[in-house]
């Protein structure tokens, strides 16, 4: 008696594997073909490899779409606090005209520097001091450095979303 051949679409078998968690015993029950049989056109075009290659490129992938939605977001945050922050200014400009103690005066005064924060609106004064934190801070690396300290670890506050 003879046995007629089945055709094996190796395409889909190598794409099944590659693709999600089966291993080669259950992907060959799966298709009914020999687990040696299998196992070495595994081999052959280096399925493994493919299956990690495949795994970075999703990694990689995931992480890129999430970056991009967070910085979206981060975009349409900064447009809404602008936009409260322009408000809240013209309130301020039309009521200064109206100030009339030193205590509304201090009041619109740190309403104004609250405003700048919000926007991220810095002063030469604040410019001129982070450079100076930052002088200050190569200097003690570089001395760290001299005395023989091969690592440094920097600590930036605020920044813990983009720490490793």
């Amino acid at each position: 008696m003879r046995t007629i051949a089945k055709k094996i679409d190796w395409f889909i078998i190598k794409e099944e594997y590659v693709t999600t968690e089966i291993g080669y015993e259950e992907l060959a029950k799966k298709h009914q073909i020999r687990r040696n049989t299998l196992c070495e056109r595994a081999a052959d075009e280096e399925w493994v490899k493919q299956r990690a290659k495949y795994r970075e490129d999703l990694e990689r992938k995931t992480v890129e779409e999430i970056a991009k939605k967070k910085a979206k977001q981060k975009a349409k945050d900064a447009v809404k606090v602008n936009k409260v922050c322009d408000k809240l200014l013209k309130r301020i400009s039309s009521m200064a005209e109206k100030v009339v103690t030193a205590k509304e005066l201090k009041a619109l005064t740190s309403a104004l520097g609250d405003i700048q924060k919000l926007k991220g609106i810095k002063s030469d004064e604040d410019k001129q001091e982070q450079e100076a934190r930052i002088k200050a801070l190569l200097h003690s690396i570089e001395k760290d450095m001299d005395k023989g300290h091969d690592a440094v670890k920097v600590i930036i506050e605020g920044a813990e979303e983009y720490a490793e």
